[in-house]
């Protein structure tokens, strides 16, 4: 132990340890302040020596302030107003350091309780589409995805009978295959027809093919297969891939009806 002051420790009035400076230039500051109120003060480091080392090496190497137990609590009061001056403001995020050990446990039980936290609910894309006319073989294209609506599926047709190329009887490929059929409703499938019966005229006999992926088909064919028919003279072929569509309609689909 050094001693930082010319008075002595003496037996009925030890020396008791005041504050750990976080740095040697603390430390001067601390005992010159001490010393100007002619408080004795000592200081130590009882890791001096040790094997320790690495990232916690300055946390272990750092000296303690001593001062008598007679003299105590004037020392904390020169300690506070020593504190409040070097630091006027403590920021929350320094408030309260976390040690090595507080931080790898609070990485662990982030890692293992982390999941239980309730996530906010993934909102699937909304329904969307797109129109593209196809001149050889005359057709429009019809790209949906998302999930399968009623209003949906009439915004799309209203988009496609008011398109500058339409014509009655023109064959349109319904391309399904990003389209999501599992929250579609008996109603919106209601919704589809009632928009077809509502525009048969319109609309025409042109064909109608829709492409759908093979792991949605039976999903695809049991909504269709609900109520009645869209229309007598409606005519629909299914496919699994767009390039089939287009051959199909090569084949079947010469000329407007």
């Amino acid at each position: 132990m050094i001693n930082n002051h010319d008075h002595d420790a003496t037996d009925h009035d030890p020396f008791q340890p005041l504050y750990s400076p976080e740095s040697d230039v603390e430390l001067m500051i601390l005992v010159s302040r001490l010393a100007a109120e002619e408080i004795p003060s000592q200081t130590s480091n009882d890791h001096f020596g040790s094997l320790y080392i690495g990232p916690q090496i300055a946390h272990f190497n750092r000296k303690t302030v001593f001062v008598p137990a007679s003299e105590f609590q004037r020392a904390q009061h020169v300690l506070t107003d020593f504190l409040q001056r070097q630091y006027p403001v403590r920021d929350a995020a320094n408030a309260f350091p976390l040690t090595l050990w507080q931080k790898v446990r609070t990485i662990a039980e982030f890692l293992l309780f982390g999941w239980m936290v309730p996530q906010p609910p993934v909102t699937p894309p909304p329904f969307s589409f797109s129109l593209q006319w196809q001149a050889t073989p005359a057709c429009f294209v019809v790209t949906c995805s998302g999930p399968l609506t009623g209003a949906g599926m009439c915004d799309a047709g209203n988009a496609l009978l008011s398109h500058p190329q339409w014509h009655k009887g023109h064959h349109v490929i319904f391309d399904h295959r990003h389209l999501d059929f599992s929250a579609t409703s008996p109603n919106d499938v209601a919704q589809i027809r009632h928009f077809h019966h509502m525009h048969e005229e319109q609309i025409g006999n042109g064909w109608s093919v829709f492409v759908i992926d093979e792991e949605q088909s039976d999903r695809w064919h049991a909504l269709w297969a609900q109520g009645d028919a869209i229309t007598s003279t409606n005519r629909t072929f299914v496919v699994s891939r767009l390039d089939d569509a287009f051959s199909w309609l090569v084949q079947h689909g010469s000329g407007m009806k």
